[in-house]
């Protein structure tokens, strides 16, 4: 069966959000063999900062482009585990190792590919809390075991460890018989999170609140499938949430973004959020929650805490991406 065109879709989600890449992602999608590029048509890149040497899970690895930039953006003592359930997905992901190899001039592969359901990842032989990042796009809005699968995730995450995703998310719950259409799941529709929804299951898994990063709205281009769905307004949002300890001290604090080993405007600034960008040097107040994530996670090595008693004061954790920021 041939692949699905922007034409094919009752949404506008192929555009759904643009490739902004820094420098260091633009070189590393460039390394990336052609016809990688050719399959990979739905959604925009999307990647973390500070990536250098760490272990990441790429859930549902038919975006196999994201393997292959990630493992160039990890370098050589990294690794990404790419994972999906096709027989073909994986096959052809793993068609191109050598050829990545060589040009980023990597002594060995950094990349491994595991075929298993995204619900099953302890089964499949993945080790409990292993990854520093777990990244994926539309995963939880195609099937109806997003407990299982949000599980699954806090199990390989590291304490500190970071969840990087995209999702379709909806303004309101979705009908029932709207979630009976079987069509209606391929592009997410049925399957969407009520955003309010999606933050409390993540905080019942032990993850902290997710942060809306980016978002865009969809339309639906079929006027009658609009009406069956209600007048639920529907959004592609990219979010990250973090796997906290349950038994830190929270208390909120003033921060210093600091990165000594690099000098470039990008780095010159760090963005949380939305809502969130760190000036290198400003201090900022911020809350419990974000105060415990910058320093558990990986990006405890550029934040400091500082003396100082005053700054700018940080904006509340955005989640909704139906209000104007």
């Amino acid at each position: 069966m041939a692949d699905k065109t922007e034409q094919d879709y009752k949404t506008e989600m192929v555009a759904c959000l643009p490739a902004v890449l820094p420098p260091d992602g633009e070189a590393a999608l460039a390394m990336v063999h052609p016809d990688i590029i050719d399959k990979s048509y739905c959604c925009g890149l999307r990647y973390p900062d500070l990536l250098n040497g760490i272990r990441v899970l790429s859930l549902g690895c038919g975006f196999v482009r994201d393997c292959y930039v990630l493992s160039k953006l990890i370098g050589q003592e990294g690794l990404v585990v790419g994972v999906d359930p096709n027989d073909h997905v994986i096959s052809f992901c793993g068609s191109f190792l050598k050829y990545h190899r060589k040009t980023c001039g990597f002594s060995e592969d950094n990349i491994r590919l595991v075929k298993c359901e995204p619900d099953g990842l302890i089964e499949a032989g993945l080790q409990k809390d292993y990854f520093d990042l777990i990244c994926f796009n539309t995963v939880l809005g195609l099937t109806q075991k997003k407990r299982e699968i949000m599980n699954q995730l806090g199990l390989v995450l590291k304490t500190g460890g970071e969840v990087f995703f995209t999702e379709m998310v909806a303004s309101s719950r979705i009908k029932e018989e709207v979630k009976k259409e079987q069509s209606l799941w391929g592009e997410g529709l049925a399957g969407a999170f009520y955003f309010e929804d999606l933050v409390t299951m993540a905080q019942e898994f032990g993850f902290s609140t997710p942060r809306l990063v980016q978002s865009t709205d969809m339309r639906i281009k079929e006027p009658e499938l609009e009406n069956f769905i209600g007048g639920v307004k529907f959004s592609m949002a990219t979010y990250r949430m973090f796997k906290l300890p349950h038994d830190r001290v929270d208390q909120t604090a003033v921060l210093v973004y600091n990165n000594p080993q690099m000098d470039t405007d990008y780095v010159n600034v760090i963005k949380l959020d939305s809502r969130n960008t760190f000036q290198k040097g400003a201090p900022v107040q911020v809350d419990a929650e974000t105060a415990a994530i910058l320093r558990i996670s990986r990006f405890a090595s550029v934040f400091k805490t500082t003396r100082e008693k005053e700054g700018q004061v940080s904006e509340p954790c955005p989640t909704n991406p139906f209000v104007a920021e």
